[in-house]
């Protein structure tokens, strides 16, 4: 049995730590008047999803995961439900970190952005010279 969300609950994908601190607000400012965020990635996934208060988690269910229709499928399953989508635009869709080409990326934008995830900007060199 699935329970519904007492208030907005907001999911942020730990593989989108850049994800901008502006996207995070419009997801909440959205979810707050009623409706469901889906945030995409550049690959067809999300990296943030945002639920207004009462939905149930069986908005999840029947999800195609893990592919490059998961936004769409999950977009899809909330308007099978009845629940309210918010319009974003997919040019502000974001990057998530699926292999080493996207960590490399993610390195190169926090190096645009030196102080942003400043646990990443110690680590990241480390891990990518031993991946090499």
């Amino acid at each position: 049995k699935s329970v519904a969300a007492k208030g907005v609950v907001i999911f942020i994908g730990m593989d989108a730590p850049d994800l901008p601190y502006e996207a995070l607000i419009q997801a909440a400012n959205a979810a707050s008047r009623g409706k469901f965020v889906v945030h995409d990635a550049i690959d067809g996934g999300y990296v943030l999803c945002a639920l207004p208060s009462g939905v149930s988690g069986k908005v999840f269910d029947d999800v195609e995961w893990s592919s490059h229709r998961t936004a769409e499928s999950q977009r899809q399953r909330a308007l099978a439900l009845g629940i309210t989508l918010a319009e974003f635009s997919k040019e502000d869709a974001w990057f998530d970190v699926d292999d080493i080409d996207d960590l490399h990326a993610l390195h190169a934008r926090l190096q645009q952005n030196p102080g942003l995830c400043p646990h990443l900007d110690r680590l990241l060199p480390i891990i990518l010279t031993q991946q090499q």
